[in-house]
């Protein structure tokens, strides 16, 4: 987003004309409170200005030299007693995480899919577009695959076995935007070592706030993500709830990773620090139909990206994250990055859009016992991109490269040794679109995807 100056005329309208509140069935407004907590911890907790601004740094050097790659968080869920005897179960847990995949690891959605990149293009018509401004201000063309996949933790923070899903015996009540749901001595459940897990509090919220994530270079008993359990997905499918499908926790994911909200509750028309997001003065809120031209109210009036997942639409809109964003959520899990230790906790993932890419563990010493590994990178790649395998063993192996309609693109036949391979890949012919690397050694079955763009 280019940062621009407010004009009088946008400042005196940003609250009457922007800020929309259609009615709806639902009587939960989503409220994110990321912004306001932010706010009090750089006015009240001493070094977090300084480490944000270090943050910047990394994350402007980044953007020039890093290299980006396929990414796994291990999640732990603080489970809290809420006060209408309502509970979160394992289940739900699951299609939260299931949502989070989706939109950040997998192309299930209509501006990565092999599907949209065929026939698809910015002269195409509107139905293939979640919104009318992706097709005609080239939003869609702008999307990125983050390539961040999330699991439940399998040990805990002293490498023991263990789950990732705690029911803290706490008091049933509603918590405001503090730390208090994170701290024991105020009745919370303590985070487990906040550089290694991604600690989530799901439980009932005072003034109907559905959560808050704290940015990276904050304290560490607090670093995490609070989410209200009325916007946490759910098995059943209340269609009066236009955020059923668990898009706040992929927003509030977004925060946690780095990514500032499109709009500014302090500042309005203030820089996302993204270069490929339209500036905005105000969220968009509820049920969604605003048309192609719905304009920031700020200097040149931008048509909005509605459909990011940083702004503030329903579920069934929201979709994407741009090249920009991805960029810098990967240069916060890279290493050295600030959140570059959660790439070295141990995770299993179980579901169906990451077979092949489990991690066999030692739970109780949490060493990886893998012979075998496969890097992508850089990814999203433009043209050309590098597979890298490690491996501890001496096989004959056959990588294979297929686009999702399942036509093979590359196969190279290779004898692996001890030791590292790369294979430089030239794909400037392919076109746009996610690819399969699938790597298959004796009894070892690998698939990483790569985004490829121009």
């Amino acid at each position: 987003m280019r940062t621009h100056i407010i004009t009088l005329l946008g400042l005196a309208f940003t609250f009457t004309l922007n800020a929309q509140t259609p009615e709806t069935k639902w009587p939960v407004y989503r409220h994110f409170a990321t912004q306001s907590r932010l706010q009090y911890l750089k006015s009240s907790v001493r070094g977090v200005r300084e480490a944000m601004d270090n943050i910047e740094g990394f994350t402007a050097k980044f953007g020039q030299t890093g290299v980006m790659d396929t990414v796994s968080v291990a999640l732990v869920f603080h489970l809290m007693p809420l006060p209408d005897g309502e509970a979160i179960t394992a289940a739900d847990v699951q299609a939260q995480i299931d949502r989070l995949n989706i939109d950040f690891y997998t192309p299930d959605h209509p501006y990565l899919s092999g599907e949209y990149r065929q026939s698809g293009s910015s002269d195409s018509e509107g139905y293939a577009y979640r919104h009318e401004a992706d097709r005609r201000e080239g939003f869609a063309q702008v999307a990125g695959l983050p390539m961040i996949r999330f699991c439940l933790a399998v040990i805990d923070e002293n490498g023991r076995p263990a789950g990732g899903l705690l029911q803290p015996p706490a008091t049933p009540r509603a918590w405001g935007v503090s730390d208090s749901v994170c701290r024991a001595k105020y009745g919370g459940s303590e985070a487990w070592a906040t550089a290694y897990f991604c600690n989530i509090w799901v439980a009932r919220l005072a003034g109907n706030n559905a959560g808050f994530a704290q940015l990276p270079g904050g304290p560490d008993e607090s670093d995490g993500i609070v989410i209200d359990d009325r916007f946490f997905a759910r098995t059943r499918t209340d269609k009066d709830n236009p955020y059923y499908l668990g898009r706040t926790l992929s927003h509030l994911m977004g925060s946690y990773l780095n990514l500032y909200e499109l709009w500014n509750e302090y500042r309005p028309c203030a820089d996302d620090m993204v270069e490929d997001t339209p500036i905005h003065n105000a969220d968009n809120t509820g049920l969604p139909d605003y048309g192609y031209r719905h304009v920031s109210l700020c200097d040149g009036n931008p048509v909005e990206m509605i459909t990011n997942l940083m702004d503030n639409s329903t579920d069934t809109l929201q979709c994407l994250f741009t090249h920009g964003q991805v960029r810098r959520m990967q240069a916060t899990l890279a290493t050295g990055g600030p959140r570059g230790q959660l790439r070295l906790t141990p995770v299993s993932c179980h579901d169906e859009n990451t077979a092949g890419l489990r991690d066999e563990t030692d739970l109780k010493s949490g060493e990886n016992i893998r012979d075998l590994s496969l890097r992508v990178f850089p990814n999203p790649a433009t043209g050309r991109f590098t597979i890298e395998l490690l491996s501890n063993r001496e096989d004959a192996g056959e990588v294979n490269i297929s686009n999702l309609l399942g036509e093979l693109k590359y196969r190279q036949s290779l004898q692996i040794l001890n030791g590292t391979i790369r294979l430089d890949i030239d794909a400037t012919d392919w076109g746009v679109g996610v690819f399969s690397v699938s790597v298959i050694s004796g009894d070892k079955h690998l698939t990483q995807r790569i985004f490829v763009g121009k």
